[in-house]
């Protein structure tokens, strides 16, 4: 099976972005401002390369996979005609003189690129440091290439003062995904940014506080000084405190108090996760009842003020019993309240409103729960060019949740959304251009919707340009790309991807070496992560290995879990 139906919900994407009755207490907008950032990015960034002279995403990767079929092809004739095959020896003169076609284009390209003024810009930066990285038109010049791509950084960032233009920053180098990864120039968009929230948090904004808080948590951003503390700690061989925390975590469950006691729920709902142990933190179960409660009596206070979230975040509490006695009852007057208090101010209008309504709808326990309004509030969301509505909608009737699946309705929400950067209408549209459901089937367009939501780090998009590259679908097929493909998948979140992972290990290609030791432990992983599917090849090559080869799986499998572990928001 190639990749998830469009007709089905993708799970975790929605879990990424549904705010309503999410996982982690109080629901927060930290999924928004992930997507708020990509976006950013991806107009910032992506879409200014359509301002370069014959460089835009689309005639770049055509061109790679033109360039990597004839030279293929061209390996092959050669072999041929040296075994006699005289036929052979048209055809090879035929595609060497396309390959130096080819070739004569991107060095133009790339002469055009260097005397443009699109270079003065961050996008025609960035795309001469991807020419130099990867030798489109050029030799490859790792060094030019990470120049290039800092100094881009930095042109970005002058029209970026303050916080939030750091960390958009930050999040592209440290990703990957829209610039060359480049751990040491986010840490320092990371330590600028942090400084720039320290400012804004000691005139007591608790939202300051609470992002500084946040970053330290995911170890970003570290100050100088709190970086030194923490050497020092490791160098004197200095105990960690009692509940395993070292300097680090003291700082961030400083901020999270200071934000607590500022009034903001959100700080004593982190109080209580940091004290809820694990990564070596033991538990402690007074200070998780402790924060839980304070965590509650301020959601109480906001709710009591008419703040729908608030009063939705106090529902989940008495749903779970998360600070307060567990009540059906008083769970289901918040949620209610919560849902009056959303179509109070959707009915004026607000398209963030009739969209957050929409999935209290869609999504929520008792009173909230009704599809048929749901699809009604997206719907009017939609209308007003909402992205996320548009997409909900598209999803609606693909699955059918409106009464019945309507391919071609879908295909234009979709549509609509992922013209505007939704990543995850991006994939669907994708989908449905690959399965030709309510479009002609197009590879050219699956693949184009794939590479964009994949750029965005989507997960089910990052698997299917692995598939595309493994079956050669719309490409020429190459198992090494795949691999980068599906290993980028796995470290998104992706549970069926180490199956097909250990399957390239195990047959071997050009440029990855058959390794069974590997293959074995990625299927570990792929079990592990809940997927049934590589039971059969662990069982094949379980008789192949010896004692020592399978005890070395399960270590590398340990190792390649950690490094491959999702990132937590």
């Amino acid at each position: 099976v190639k990749a998830v139906d469009p007709s089905r919900p993708m799970p975790q994407y929605e879990q990424r972005d549904l705010t309503v009755n999410s996982a982690d207490l109080p629901s927060d907008d930290r999924a928004r401002a992930e997507a708020e950032v990509i976006n950013w990015l991806r107009k910032n960034v992506l879409d200014g390369l359509d301002a370069v002279p014959n460089a835009d995403e689309g005639s770049w990767a055509k061109w790679k996979s033109s360039l990597e079929s004839l030279r293929a092809e061209a390996a092959k004739l050669e072999a041929d005609a040296k075994q006699g095959q005289t036929n052979s020896v048209k055809r090879a003169t035929e595609v060497t003189n396309q390959i130096k076609g080819f070739e004569a284009q991107l060095r133009d390209a790339f002469a055009s690129m260097s005397g443009s003024t699109a270079t003065s810009t961050p996008g025609g930066i960035f795309q001469l440091a991807r020419m130099h990285e990867f030798g489109w038109g050029t030799e490859v010049n790792a060094t030019a290439a990470n120049n290039l791509y800092e100094e881009a950084g930095d042109a970005l960032a002058t029209g970026l003062p303050g916080a939030d233009g750091r960390l958009k920053l930050a999040a592209a180098f440290d990703s990957g995904l829209l610039v060359r990864a480049n751990p040491s120039v986010a840490e320092k968009w990371y330590r600028l940014a942090v400084q720039d929230l320290n400012a804004t948090a000691s005139s007591g904004k608790s939202d300051a506080m609470i992002r500084i808080a946040d970053l330290l948590r995911a170890n970003r951003g570290i100050p100088a000084d709190l970086q030194a503390a923490m050497q020092g700690q490791e160098n004197l061989a200095i105990p960690l405190l009692e509940n395993g925390w070292d300097a680090r975590l003291m700082e961030v469950a400083r901020w999270y108090r200071k934000a607590a006691d500022s009034g903001n729920p959100v700080g004593a709902w982190r109080l209580a996760e940091l004290y809820s142990g694990g990564n070596g933190i033991q538990r402690n179960d007074l200070m998780v009842s402790k924060w839980r409660r304070q965590a509650t009596s301020l959601l109480a206070k906001r709710a009591e003020q008419g703040n729908a979230e608030a009063m939705h975040d106090l529902g989940v509490a008495y749903q779970r019993g998360h600070g307060v006695v567990a009540s059906v009852a008083e769970a289901a007057k918040w949620f209610r309240k919560s849902l009056e208090a959303r179509q109070e101010n959707a009915e004026s209008g607000d398209a963030d409103a009739q969209y957050v309504l929409g999935k209290m709808l869609q999504f929520g326990p008792g009173p909230e729960h009704d599809l048929a309004r749901a699809a009604e509030w997206y719907a009017k969301a939609a209308e007003q060019g909402h992205a996320g509505a548009q997409y909900k909608l598209g999803q609606m009737h693909a699955i059918g949740d409106n009464g019945e699946t309507d391919f071609e309705a879908a295909f234009a929400w979709y549509s609509k959304a992922a013209e505007q950067g939704n990543a995850g209408a991006q994939t669907n549209l994708g989908l449905m251009y690959d399965n030709g459901e309510g479009v002609q089937e197009d590879n050219d367009e699956a693949l184009k919707w794939y590479r964009k939501a994949a750029a965005q780090g989507e997960m089910m998009a990052l698997f299917n340009m692995g598939w595309m590259y493994d079956f050669g679908e719309g490409v020429a097929k190459d198992k090494k790309v795949a691999l980068d493909w599906y290993l980028r998948a796995a470290k998104a979140g992706h549970h069926e991807v180490a199956n097909f992972i250990g399957e390239i290990y195990d047959s071997g290609t050009e440029g990855v070496p058959e390794d069974d030791v590997r293959a074995y432990a990625w299927w570990i992983i792929g079990v592990e992560r809940g997927d049934d599917a590589p039971r059969n090849n662990m069982e094949t090559m379980a008789r192949k290995l010896s004692p020592k080869e399978m005890e070395a799986a399960k270590t590398l499998a340990d190792q390649l879990q950690d490094k491959y572990a999702p990132k937590q928001p």
